[in-house]
C-alpha cells in the first residue's frame, strides 16, 4: 500500500501536477525509506529513458489521429513538461546522496517544487522539426558532463539520436533532449542511430567519423554506415572525401577505409559520382549506378574505377538478423541477439518473432535487463566482437511475449538455444540462480503454475530442468565467467511433454544433428497449455550475461555459428 501511494506521488511529480502537501509527503517517504529511494531512482531512470521514444514525431501523429485535438495538445504538453522535471528530480536525488538527507530536507522544505515551477530551462512548445532550438547540451562540446549551461540559440537540430550509455566518443554530438545538431561526430566504440527529420535513418558503428552537414546530407570520413531513406523522404546525399552518393529511394551501406570505398545496396539503387580524379574531365562525366543486391568497391586513388565485389561480404549491423534468418530457415521461429541500438530492451526493436519488447514482470522491485558489449573473440564458432548481449542481475525478472503461440503438436519438438555466463557480484552464498521459462498465456500466477518447462542454473551452480513440478539437475557444476551454450528440446507426446537439456562448454564441439546423449532429462510435463512467452529471472545476488536466444523447430535452427 505504501509503495502504491509512492507510485501515485511519482505520477504527479512527473506530470507536474504534484501539490505542496503531496510533495512534503514524498519528501518524507524518500527521507525515511531506503526502498522508496530505490524505487524513485528506478522510476526516474525509466521515465528519462522514455524521453526520446515519447518525443518522436511518429508517436505524436499516431496519437493525434486517435484522440481529439484538444486532448492531444494537453497530453503532448504534459509529456514535454515531464522531462525537465525528471531531469531535475534525478539531479536532486544525486545531490541528496552527497549532502545527506537530513541536510537536504532541513535546508529547503519545498526545494523540489520550487525548482520544478521556476527553473528557466523548462521549455515551451517544441519548434517545428529541423528548426533552431535551445536546450541543455548533453555530452556536447558546449557543456561538460553535469553542466547546466545552455546551447547557443542558433544551434541547428535536425533529428533524434539513439545511443547506448556505453558508447565511447572522441568527438561527441551536440545534442539536447534526445535531438542532435549539425556538426562533427567521431565514435570510437558502439552503435548509434540518427533519425533525421527529413525521413532518413543512419546507423553507424565505431570506429566512425561523420560530419552532419544538413537535414538531408552527411559527410563520411571513415568507418561504416547504413543509410535507410524512408518513402516520405525527398532524398539524402552521403558524401565521402572522393565522391557523392545519391539515393533513389533506397537502403544501402558504405564502408570507407584509407584504400577504398565499398557500397552495398540492399534495396533500390544509388548513383556514385566521383568528385576527384587524376583527370578532372573524367571525374565530372563519370557516374556509376549500383542496384539492389549489388556491391562495388571504388579505389580512393582512382574513384572512377569500379570493381564488383561479393554482395554482403561485410557484416553491417542491419545484416546480422537477416543472416540469422537465412541460416535458420523457416524452422527458426524466434530470435533475440540483443542488438538494441539504444541499449534498451523495452523498445522491442531487437530480434524477431516477438510482439513488443522485454518488460518487467509483475509489480515488484524488479529491474529490466541492460544491454552491454560482448567480450571479444570466438565462442562456439561465433564471433562476438562488436556485438552485444543482455545483462540480468540483482533480481531481474522480465518477460517477452511471442508473436505466435508455440503449438504443441504430438510427434514434434520445440528447441530453445541460448548462451549464458555467470558473473561474480559479491561473496553471497544464496540468490545466485538463473531461470528461463516457457510460460502460457494465463493471468497472474497462472503462468508460472502452469509453465511448460523452465531451465537454467541453480544457486549451487548446477544446471537444472523443471517440469511436471519436479527438478532434475546435472552432475557438472558451472564455473564463474564460463560461457556455455544451453540447448533445450521439448518433445511433445500424445499426453505429455518431455524436456531434454544439453550443456556445452567452450572446449566442446556442438553437433550438427540432435545429440545422441543429453546432459539431463526432465520429468514429463503437461501439454494443456501452449508456450506464449519467455520469462528470464536472475537471483538477487548474481549477474548473468545472456546472448543469442533462439527458438525453433529443428536442432539446426538454434545453432550459434552464423558468421
Amino acid at each position: 500500500m505504501i509503495h502504491e501511494n509512492l507510485h501515485h506521488l511519482l505520477d504527479l511529480l512527473i506530470t507536474g501536477e504534484i501539490t505542496e502537501q503531496d510533495h512534503g509527503t514524498l519528501q518524507s517517504m524518500l527521507k525515511h525509506d531506503a526502498d522508496a529511494r530505490a524505487i524513485f531512482r528506478e522510476r526516474m531512470d525509466l521515465e528519462a529513458g522514455l524521453q526520446t521514444w515519447a518525443a518522436e514525431p511518429a508517436l505524436f501523429s499516431a496519437k493525434a489521429d486517435s484522440i481529439g485535438s484538444d486532448d492531444f495538445r494537453r497530453r503532448r504538453s504534459a509529456i514535454r513538461w515531464a522531462y525537465p522535471a525528471i531531469g531535475i528530480a534525478v539531479t536532486l536525488l544525486l545531490g541528496i546522496g552527497l549532502l545527506g538527507w537530513k541536510q537536504f530536507f532541513s535546508a529547503t522544505p519545498s526545494l523540489l517544487t520550487k525548482n520544478l515551477s521556476q527553473n528557466p530551462l523548462i521549455p515551451g512548445p517544441s519548434p517545428p522539426q529541423g528548426r533552431r532550438e535551445q536546450g541543455i547540451g548533453i555530452g556536447s562540446k558546449y557543456s561538460a558532463p553535469g553542466s547546466t549551461s545552455t546551447l547557443p540559440a542558433e544551434t541547428d537540430f535536425v533529428g533524434y539520436i539513439q545511443q547506448p550509455e556505453n558508447c565511447e566518443w572522441r568527438v561527441q554530438p551536440v545534442s539536447a533532449s534526445g535531438r542532435f545538431a549539425i556538426g562533427k561526430l567521431e565514435l570510437v566504440k558502439g552503435i548509434v542511430e540518427l533519425r533525421f527529420d527529413s525521413g532518413t535513418n543512419i546507423i553507424f558503428e565505431g570506429p566512425c567519423e561523420l560530419d552532419i552537414t544538413s537535414i538531408d546530407s552527411a559527410l563520411l570520413k571513415a568507418g561504416d554506415v547504413c543509410v535507410n531513406v524512408g518513402e516520405l523522404s525527398n532524398g539524402f546525399t552521403l558524401t565521402t572525401p572522393d565522391s557523392k552518393i545519391i539515393d533513389e529511394g533506397t537502403e544501402y551501406a558504405v564502408s570507407l577505409t584509407s584504400d577504398s570505398t565499398e557500397v552495398h545496396v540492399f534495396d533500390g539503387s544509388v548513383i556514385w559520382i566521383p568528385t576527384k580524379s587524376s583527370d578532372k574531365n573524367e571525374a565530372t562525366e563519370f557516374k556509376d549506378r549500383v542496384e539492389a543486391g549489388e556491391a562495388k568497391s571504388y579505389s580512393r586513388a582512382e574513384p572512377t574505377k569500379a570493381r564488383k565485389i561479393p554482395f554482403g561480404q561485410r557484416q553491417f549491423v542491419r545484416r546480422i538478423e537477416d543472416a540469422i534468418k537465412e541460416k535458420g530457415g523457416k524452422a527458426l521461429l524466434v530470435y533475440d541477439g540483443f542488438e538494441n541500438l539504444a541499449g534498451r530492451l523495452r523498445r522491442g526493436r531487437s530480434g524477431f518473432g516477438w510482439t513488443g519488447g522485454w518488460e518487467i514482470d509483475g509489480r515488484g522491485r524488479s529491474r529490466n535487463g541492460e544491454i552491454v558489449d560482448c567480450p571479444e573473440g570466438m565462442v562456439f564458432g561465433f564471433d562476438r566482437s562488436q556485438r552485444r548481449l543482455m545483462l540480468v542481475e540483482k533480481g531481474t525478472d522480465i518477460r517477452r511475449n511471442l508473436e505466435q503461440t508455440l503449438e504443441l503438436v504430438s510427434g514434434e519438438s520445440i528447441y530453445v538455444g541460448v548462451m549464458f555466463a555467470r558473473k561474480t557480484i559479491g561473496l553471497e552464498s544464496d540468490g545466485l540462480s538463473l531461470q528461463i521459462s516457457l510460460e502460457p498465456d494465463l493471468p497472474g500466477r497462472g503462468r508460472r503454475l502452469h509453465q511448460n518447462v523452465s531451465f537454467g542454473v541453480a544457486t549451487d551452480g548446477f544446471p537444472f530442468v523443471q517440469s511436471g513440478n519436479r527438478i532434475s539437475k546435472t552432475a557438472a557444476k558451472l564455473e564463474t565467467d564460463e560461457t556455455v551454450f544451453c540447448a533445450l528440446k521439448l518433445t511433445v507426446g500424445d499426453d505429455a511433454t518431455i524436456p531434454f537439456m544439453r550443456i556445452y562448454r567452450a572446449s566442446e564441439v556442438i553437433e550438427k544433428t540432435d545429440p545422441s546423449t543429453w546432459t539431463v532429462t526432465g520429468a514429463p510435463g503437461s501439454k494443456t497449455y501452449s508456450p506464449a512467452s519467455i520469462r528470464i529471472s536472475a537471483g538477487e545476488n548474481i549477474g548473468w550475461e545472456i546472448d543469442e536466444l533462439k527458438i525453433g523447430k529443428s536442432w539446426q535452427s538454434i545453432q550459434t555459428n552464423v558468421d
